[in-house]
């Protein structure tokens, strides 16, 4: 059985509420993001190559666009891979990439669906093209609001709009 005193809290509410006051006007976003940031530093040591960051949907992945965030700032290469749930047959993810030299990153949507049979009449093929559409707009609208919420900016309305 585990000795009671090292069951004891790390901090006590008094010590905890003394951190939380002085890190008040940071949001929490950031500060988990720099947090796991900083530790992915450390696994990663003198070595500044290429990261790989999973982002998923809601507040983890926003933690994980500002984790992506620092590393980059940090001389890393950081890809960002941001996958959406597979709905009706269709599955998307973003990947977002280095763009070579620049100091921006380009996104790219992949987006598939379950195969349509041989035969299939031309109006079910016009309405499977017309849902993976939809879904990329989603997807892209999601992507946009979700990176650009980390750095505390909203898009521009229009600015999720796609061309093929």
């Amino acid at each position: 059985m585990a000795d009671p005193a090292s069951l004891l809290p790390v901090y006590r509410v008094e010590e905890l509420r003394a951190v939380e006051s002085a890190a008040r006007g940071i949001p929490l976003m950031e500060r988990a993001g720099i947090a796991a940031a900083e530790v992915a530093m450390a696994m990663a040591g003198d070595r500044h190559g290429s990261v790989l960051v999973l982002a998923g949907p809601g507040n983890n992945g926003g933690d994980a666009f500002v984790v992506a965030r620092w590393l980059r700032a940090w001389f890393h290469d950081v890809t960002v891979v941001f996958r959406v749930a597979e709905t009706d047959g269709i599955a998307a993810k973003v990947c977002l990439r280095p763009s070579g030299t620049e100091p921006k990153a380009k996104a790219y949507i992949e987006v598939s669906s379950l195969p349509l049979k041989p035969g299939t009449p031309e109006a079910d093929w016009q309405a499977t093209c017309a849902r993976i559409d939809a879904t990329v707009q989603k997807v892209a609208t999601d992507f946009l609001a979700l990176a650009l919420g980390t750095v505390g900016q909203t898009p521009p309305p229009g600015g999720d709009k796609l061309s093929r």
